[in-house]
């Protein structure tokens, strides 16, 4: 197992120093889906009553993230939001809103979560941010027509956040590489008391993280 120190040069300074410049880039993936939904709109393509819809959907979804990516941190004075939350369903709603943008590349995510709810205190902003960066990490690297997976999973006192592509192990820097996606998850997982890494299992490669859990499960909604 590789962590994601080792794997990526320089990745430990980066997860110290993201600030505003993290933030420009996790809103640029939700900014691009709405650009294209309101093109396409615009182009008349939203003639079709059943593609308007999904357009408006997929707006709508893509909407609610940004402003929950725009308010991820705290007013100076103000307290990080400890409220529970459930990771399997937060999973399934941003999993939701990435379809839009890898689809651009032919790719597909699944989503795979347990029948019971996963009650972490990890900020939901925060949780949003880094499942974000975990599929757009999966989909810049996964092949074209890739299959991804999200998975949600309960390991002990841990809940795992894991996704799961089929490109290459060694992700390297450069003007297409890892940038600063992975080091936002490294800053969750260490803001949460949890850990992150990158592994190889087969011919899957597969980002995660772990966060404490703080309740029992009961049937998810």
């Amino acid at each position: 197992m590789l962590a994601v120190a080792d794997a990526l040069p320089g990745y430990g300074e980066r997860s110290l120093a993201l600030g505003e410049r993290s933030l420009a880039h996790d809103i640029r993936r939700p900014l691009a889906a709405l650009s294209l939904c309101v093109e396409l709109l615009l182009d008349g393509r939203g003639g079709d009553s059943a593609l308007a819809g999904q357009l408006m959907d997929t707006m709508r979804r893509n909407a609610k993230l940004l402003m929950e990516l725009v308010a991820s941190e705290p007013l100076p004075g103000e307290a990080l939001d400890d409220s529970a939350v459930d990771l399997s369903i937060i999973a399934a709603e941003v999993g939701e809103a990435c379809q839009g943008w890898i689809a651009r590349r032919g790719q597909r995510l699944t989503v795979e979560r347990p029948d019971t709810s996963v009650i972490v205190t990890t900020p939901r902003a925060d949780l949003v941010r880094a499942i974000m960066n975990l599929v757009d990490n999966a989909s810049k690297f996964g092949a074209d027509g890739d299959v991804l997976t999200l998975r949600v999973r309960r390991a002990g006192d841990h809940a795992m956040l894991s996704v799961h592509d089929h490109g290459p192990a060694e992700r390297d820097g450069g003007e297409s590489g890892y940038g600063i996606g992975l080091a936002v998850v490294a800053w969750v997982a260490e803001r949460a008391g949890g850990r992150n890494g990158l592994e190889r299992h087969g011919d899957e490669t597969v980002a995660w993280l772990t966060l404490p859990i703080v309740a029992a499960p009961a049937p998810c909604r």
